[in-house]
């Protein structure tokens, strides 16, 4: 689907030295700064302030592809990663259901396994659409929800 970068810091230039060298200043950072990290320009506003939550226009159904800081559970307003984007239809502001599959329990008589219908744990906003995936705020949840869960919209 893609790579994701992981924002260690930020740094102003404070002079350019020529040859394409330029001074900066460490103004933040979350974690060491190696050689080999790649600099990006920031974004001036990512997010449009000006969405309002809706269903989506269509049927759609993903899984939850990633968590934000590699943690292998997710809380409420934390941010997770889909495997649905703008190709499958998914706007900034859809909300969609999260969903946890259930394992299957054997009939008592047959002794087969039988499917039980997904539970639904809680609901996801998309703030941030690609062409393949998008980027999600958990609005509500009532069991961590972790890699793997489903997201649909009816």
């Amino acid at each position: 689907l893609g790579q994701e970068a992981i924002n260690l810091g930020t740094i102003t230039i404070v002079a350019d030295e020529g040859d394409g060298l330029k001074r900066a200043l460490i103004v933040s950072s979350r974690e060491e700064l190696k050689a080999g990290d790649r600099l990006l320009p920031r974004e001036t506003s990512p997010l449009d302030p000006s969405f309002f939550p809706s269903t989506p226009s269509s049927s759609m159904r993903g899984q939850i592809v990633g968590l934000l800081d590699n943690k292998s559970k997710a809380a409420q307003y934390e941010s997770i990663v889909i495997d649905i984007g703008a190709r499958d239809g998914l706007r900034v502001g859809d909300i969609l259901s999260i969903e946890r599959a259930v394992a299957p329990v054997p009939d008592p008589i047959t002794k087969k396994p039988v499917a039980l219908p997904a539970t639904e744990i809680g609901l996801v906003l998309t703030y941030r659409t690609f062409e393949k995936l998008s980027y999600g705020v958990i609005l509500s949840l009532t069991q961590p929800s972790s890699k793997g869960d489903v997201v649909s919209a009816p």
